[in-house]
């Protein structure tokens, strides 16, 4: 309990640092755009301009910058980021499953110094999760149950009209057999594009997958499946639609089945 409510005061404290940063740079962008017109427009240079009416036109140019930048600050409340391009590459090694994942995207926010993510890993299992690009890292929030939060932070701020590309490495232990046969993959902001592309020696798994894309849960109106054959390595490329759900999903072989049974069975006695 004081670990959950640990979690949420930090949750609070960043939501308020971060609108008082980006606050404070809005009025210091605003100001700073003020002071530009004010020095390069000769008509308010003008001495035959009151300076009443000067004030009052520098006033409504700083008004307009403050708002137009609230605006950038604003909206991402919902959505902070948009992801120009996901590729997500899932390799089932047995007693090891890497996914390695590359983000390319933008900011919403006038500026922003960092992503929050999360990783699920079973908390009696070994995992490392860390970033291959350099100058970004990987920092802790903590972790509930089997749900590990992080913040991978960027090497600088990035700003609203910047795209940048980053590339993550997730490699967690499944001694226990624990995995799931499939990768889910939620669409929780606006996505141009989505790649999950799956590699599993065909010893652990048929020769058959099934792509599954819904809204909400499997089944629901407008859900979509497609039986496909599978050689042991598939790429899916995908126009994903937000807030939806994208499920690629595999088969055991006798061999897999057995074993991940055994191991059940060795682990709950």
């Amino acid at each position: 309990m004081k670990k959950l409510k640990n979690l949420i005061g930090h949750y609070i404290k960043e939501s308020l640092d971060s609108l008082l940063i980006d606050q404070i740079s809005s009025i210091l962008f605003g100001g700073i755009v003020t002071w530009i017109v004010d020095k390069k427009i000769k008509v308010i240079d003008d001495s035959e301009i009151p300076f009443n009416t000067k004030l009052f036109i520098l006033f409504c140019v700083f008004l307009l910058v403050y708002i137009v930048s609230t605006i950038f600050q604003l909206r991402p409340n919902r959505y902070k980021f948009r992801m120009k391009d996901v590729n997500i590459l899932v390799e089932y090694l047995g007693n090891t499953i890497r996914v390695k994942s590359t983000y390319t995207f933008s900011t919403n926010r006038f500026k922003t110094n960092r992503m929050y993510t999360r990783r699920e890993w079973f908390s009696d299992e070994k995992f490392k999760f860390e970033t291959l690009t350099k100058g970004y890292k990987i920092e802790e929030i903590g972790s509930l149950g089997n749900t590990h939060e992080y913040y991978v932070i960027f090497p600088k701020y990035q700003y609203f009209c910047e795209t940048k590309e980053f590339e993550c490495e997730f490699i967690g232990s499944n001694k226990k057999r624990q995995y799931c046969n499939f990768y889910w993959y939620d669409v929780v902001c606006p996505t141009d594009k989505l790649t999950i592309e799956v590699h599993i020696p065909q010893r652990y798994c048929t020769d058959k997958i099934e792509l599954k894309s819904f809204l909400t849960y499997e089944g629901s109106d407008g859900s979509e499946k497609k039986v496909l054959d599978f050689n042991g390595a598939y790429k899916w490329e995908i126009k994903p639609k937000l807030g939806w759900s994208y499920k690629f999903e595999w088969f055991w072989s006798e061999s897999e089945l057995h074993r991940i049974t055994k191991m059940k069975k060795k682990f709950l006695t």
